[in-house]
């Protein structure tokens, strides 16, 4: 399934994080390691404990620190506030946390009214005679 949209801003424990909007959930990856410390960490385990690198469970994760998940259907509320001169804090409440994204101005705007749109829950149209 493609993500409706793709933001990079600051995340609880990652700095740069990719935070991707689906219709069900948003979910941000952290950054993984540059191509110098790949090469670094390769060489590493091969001169070490080169037999480690023929079990799958043993392998270093290469391109992600780790993925986090929301489900949409628990957005309780968005707020938004500033946060510096060019960004913006947004605020997604939950049934017992509250998490936050720090994103650029226009990006905060759109991932703000991505999600309340998202999160709105959908009730059929009635109409009254």
């Amino acid at each position: 399934m493609e993500p409706l949209a793709i933001f990079t801003g600051r995340t609880p424990g990652f700095r740069s994080a990719r935070i991707s909007v689906y219709p069900d959930r948003i979910e941000w990856v952290g950054p993984g390691r540059n191509w110098i410390a790949n090469v670094l960490l390769t060489i590493l385990a091969l001169y070490t404990v080169g037999l480690s690198l023929l079990f799958p469970s043993a392998w270093p994760r290469w391109w992600n620190r780790g993925r986090r998940m929301l489900p949409v259907q628990d957005v309780r509320a968005v707020a938004s506030r500033d946060s510096g001169r060019r960004h913006t804090a947004v605020f997604i409440s939950l049934d017992e946390q509250t998490v936050f994204f720090r994103l650029s101005v226009d990006d905060a705007v759109r991932f703000r009214q991505l999600i309340q749109e998202l999160s709105r829950p959908s009730f059929p149209d009635h109409e009254q005679r």
